[in-house]
């Protein structure tokens, strides 16, 4: 997280990006480390970059919202805007169906 925040504060990309591959070198099977990574690459406009770590971190984690959005705010910025709008109606229709569940409870 110290990464990502570095990055986005303004404190140094290289020393951001560099905490973010320790956290992965770490451990590499956790998919946040992955989103966060993406997240911050997003911010210093390696788009591509970006789209790689947060498709891997999707691997891991198929249903996590959080990346799924990035994904999608990915793919518009790229151009792709039938990607990006199957990612935006795929957060939507999971908000949906948790509410539904919610309410069965």
């Amino acid at each position: 997280m110290l990464g990502l925040l570095y990055i986005l504060e303004g404190q140094g990309a290289e020393v951001g990006l560099s905490l973010c591959d320790r956290a992965l070198t770490a451990d590499s099977g956790d998919a946040i480390h992955l989103y966060r990574r993406a997240a911050a690459l997003h911010h210093l406009g390696r788009l591509a970059e970006a789209l790689d770590n947060v498709r891997e971190a999707l691997k891991l984690q198929r249903n996590n919202e959080q990346t799924i959005l990035l994904r999608a705010i990915l793919y518009e910025e790229l151009g792709s805007l039938r990607r990006a709008q199957q990612g935006f109606q795929r957060i939507v229709s999971m908000k949906s169906s948790t509410e539904k569940r919610k309410k069965r409870r």
